[in-house]
């Protein structure tokens, strides 16, 4: 089954790329907190990360890879008992999981995401390894912000 987990491939290619997850840890996508949802487009980390569903950590890329033990219903349990824990307003994690396995299942193993909001893409053109311009339409690293 092909499912969504933490990357440090590509780290470092956009101005704000975090990881604090550890690396091939199932990832699940938090609802933004609405800061991130305002028109000018200004973004909240909950806007523009993954969550590991074991450390809790934070990372902007996610990476499309095949776990032949993973079923659906180990799926659903990993973010389930991942998301027992929060407040009592994570709710339809059996859809979490399935949106999430759905999404994974329409991509090319391998394939790097990246979020803002609902938004999902990948980080680079397909077949090539050049970045998609960046959702937030944000200088790639920090050297090109101080040059540009």
């Amino acid at each position: 089954m092909k499912v969504l987990v933490a990357t440090r491939r590509s780290q470092g290619e956009r101005e704000l790329d975090v990881d604090d997850c550890v690396e091939g840890e199932l990832v699940w996508i938090a609802e933004p907190c609405g800061r991130g949802l305002e028109p000018e487009q200004r973004y909240c980390s909950c806007s523009i990360t993954f969550v590991g569903v074991a450390s809790f950590g934070m990372t902007t890329t996610a990476e499309v890879v095949e776990l032949e033990a993973m079923t659906p219903e180990r799926y659903a349990d990993a973010v389930q008992d991942a998301l027992r824990g929060l407040p009592s307003g994570v709710r339809g994690l059996n859809a979490t999981a399935e949106g999430l396995a759905q999404i994974a299942e329409e991509l090319p193993e391998g394939t790097i995401l990246e979020r803002f909001n609902t938004w999902l893409q990948p980080r680079y053109e397909p077949g090539t390894d050049r970045l998609n311009p960046s959702i937030l339409g944000l200088p790639e690293t920090p050297e090109q912000s101080a040059s540009g």
